[in-house]
């Protein structure tokens, strides 16, 4: 298979459909997992159809959901997850936090 059939249309609706089955699967069993991927993917499919599609790797959306999902105890599950290191990870907390206290400190002298 070359670079271009593994981008097409067709694969990477197959990948997505993978990728939430198996997650899906975990919570309500593979032939209902299977049924929920068909339908999101199919949605997906819908809502893009036509359109070119880039996502980016460092997305403000994954930074988001880092820090949100952050305990201070769970990077290597974090690093696993989003696929970004260590370091990435905690850059994207200390931005956040950073963000946090500028918007909760409007006043003067805070």
């Amino acid at each position: 298979m070359n670079k271009r059939d593994e981008s097409s249309g067709d694969a990477v609706l197959a990948a997505l459909h993978t990728a939430v089955a198996s997650r899906l699967a975990k919570a309500m069993g593979e032939k209902a997992a299977d049924e929920m991927a068909d339908a999101i993917v199919a949605d997906i499919s819908y809502q893009f159809g036509g359109q070119q599609v880039y996502f980016q790797l460092r997305s403000e959306y994954i930074a988001r959901m880092v820090a949100n999902q952050f305990t201070g105890h769970n990077v290597a599950e974090l690093v696993a997850r989003f696929r970004i290191s260590r370091s990435t990870i905690y850059k994207i907390v200390q931005r956040e936090r950073v963000a946090k206290q500028s918007a909760q400190c409007r006043l003067p002298g805070c």
